[in-house]
């Protein structure tokens, strides 16, 4: 046989292109990663549970997948990848709930502003995100989250990192220098996630 062009990992805003090259086959397969908002909780408002379950809370996966991941991605079960067998569907999911999530800010004393940005203290509720600008998913779905933060109050300010530079152990994420990360990680062929999940990891 004549060989052939392949990509790999492709870019799934290019998913209706690949698709539409003749003689080509594009296969979507489960891989052993994910994607997810790590909090700093050694910042002075992340530190808060209630703002972080409010910005959990606040943000629509499944709008995300759909717009971002043009519905490449499973918003429910990231954390599935590879590993059928060792999936629980019976796990939780943290539900889009903007009502609750304003409920939370305003019962922690976070009020609205003139702006609609809350307030505690005179302290505006203003979160930075960053994350890695290789990443074409995250260039995609962070205005998503922009907005959706905005909606219950939170002021979400993105900062995006050469990879490199963003997991260097000089960088923000080793130094603590964040508050909020969107990150995409990979795990091993063990489906035990403690390395990314536990505090002492």
């Amino acid at each position: 046989p004549e060989a052939g062009d392949a990509t790999f990992f492709a870019n799934p805003s290019k998913i209706a292109a690949l698709r539409s090259i003749r003689d080509h086959r594009v296969v979507v397969t489960l891989l052993p990663g994910f994607g997810t908002v790590v909090f700093n909780l050694k910042d002075p408002i992340l530190k808060d549970a209630a703002v972080r379950r409010a910005f959990a809370s606040a943000i629509d996966r499944h709008t995300l997948v759909a717009k971002a991941a043009f519905g490449l991605y499973d918003a429910d079960t990231g954390l599935r990848g590879m590993f059928t067998w060792a999936f629980d569907p019976s796990a939780g999911t943290i539900v889009y709930d903007p009502v609750r999530a304003r409920a939370l800010l305003s019962k922690d004393g976070w009020i609205p502003g003139a702006d609609g940005i809350r307030l505690k203290y005179r302290r505006r509720l203003e979160l930075q995100l960053v994350f890695s600008s290789q990443i074409s998913v995250f260039d995609e779905a962070a205005p998503l989250m922009v907005a959706e933060a905005r909606a219950i109050g939170i002021e979400l300010v993105v900062r995006q990192y050469d990879r490199r530079v963003l997991w260097s152990p000089d960088g923000p994420l080793y130094r603590g220098r964040y508050q909020t990360a969107l990150l995409n990680l990979e795990n091993g062929l063990d489906p035990e996630p403690s390395a990314f999940l536990s505090c002492d990891q």
